[in-house]
């Protein structure tokens, strides 16, 4: 087998670029490299070297792609990451105001677990809450940052709420830690918490 018959498409020989692949681990030079030739014997040192250099060559490809295979998929953007789940997260806002429990069910996972102060809910327990509280006439998210740690994504900021008790207006801001995990081609919450800000 010649070094031309496994060369993939996109390698210049006589370049110093190559294209990018996982399967084959290929080199180019600028010099044209030699390969073991059939039959051609080859010294215990020059043997010793091309081992090396193939061990070397597999683990570096393995560490490249193991995101990818842990997970089967490719590793998104930070900033595609951000717009995702910034929507997301104003759509939390949305969901409040028009108490739709459909959205509030479709952003959170089953096992979703909610903290605020010294109360902790889960899913079920939370949409019961908000449902039966006092009824969140405006809401919107102040200074969201992300922490990208793909494929679980931390949002930190505040939710400001304007709602009304008993006929009187008032004004609530949390903040907020919120924990999203991507799988099956989604963003869900799996965790938060709110601290209500004293006023």
């Amino acid at each position: 087998m010649t070094y031309e018959n496994i060369t993939p498409s996109g390698c210049d020989l006589n370049g110093t670029n190559c294209r990018t692949f996982v399967r084959t681990a290929i080199w180019c030079r600028k010099s044209r490299v030699s390969m073991l030739a059939e039959g051609k014997p080859q010294s215990r040192g020059k043997r010793m070297r091309l081992v090396r250099t193939l061990m070397v060559s597999v683990t570096l490809l393995f560490v490249a792609t193991a995101p990818v295979i842990a997970h089967g998929q490719a590793r998104p953007s930070t900033s595609s990451i951000q717009k995702a789940v910034f929507a997301l997260e104003d759509g939390w806002t949305r969901a409040l105001i028009k108490l739709d429990t459909a959205a509030f069910k479709r952003l959170t996972v089953p096992d979703f677990v909610y903290t605020e102060d010294n109360v902790v809910m889960s899913q079920r327990e939370l949409i019961r809450a908000i449902v039966t509280g006092d009824r969140v006439e405006w809401a919107a998210n102040e200074g969201m940052k992300l922490h990208d740690h793909f494929p679980v994504a931390v949002v930190t900021g505040v939710l400001v709420t304007k709602a009304r008790s008993k006929g009187k207006p008032y004004t609530n801001r949390y903040r907020f830690t919120d924990t999203w995990l991507y799988r099956n081609g989604k963003w869900q919450i799996i965790a938060a918490q709110d601290y209500l800000i004293p006023k």
